[in-house]
């Protein structure tokens, strides 16, 4: 979530682009290999493009210029969800705080 890289991506959208990717984020930068970022890179895509499909992500008060809440809070597989089970495997879903900002994660299904 270092925004000297790449700027602009929260707790919410870093969680979950990196389950889909099924990265852990507790994993340092330098472990990657290119597969792996090549996961990243089309997970954002695919996380993004789904978020702004349904007007971005409403937890609290965001809302569009138009006021309509965003949906993509409805499609969440791990922000916020802990304890709960994970959709793929049923394993619970982990909170870890890094760098002062919240991440959730699935332990068996993020390597």
């Amino acid at each position: 979530m270092d925004q000297n890289i790449i700027a602009g991506i929260g707790n919410i959208y870093a969680s979950e682009i990196l389950y889909k990717a099924k990265i852990n984020p507790l994993r340092r930068g330098d472990s990657l290999n290119n597969e792996n970022i090549k996961s990243i890179i089309e997970a954002t895509n695919l996380i993004l493009n789904k978020s702004i499909s349904v007007g971005g992500t409403s937890i609290k008060n965001h809302v569009q210029p138009d006021g309509k809440l965003g949906y993509f809070v409805q499609k969440l597989k791990v922000y916020g969800k802990t304890k709960q089970n994970c959709k793929e495997c049923d394993n619970l879903i982990s909170c870890e705080t890094i760098n002062n900002r919240s991440t959730y994660f699935c332990s068996n299904c993020q390597k």
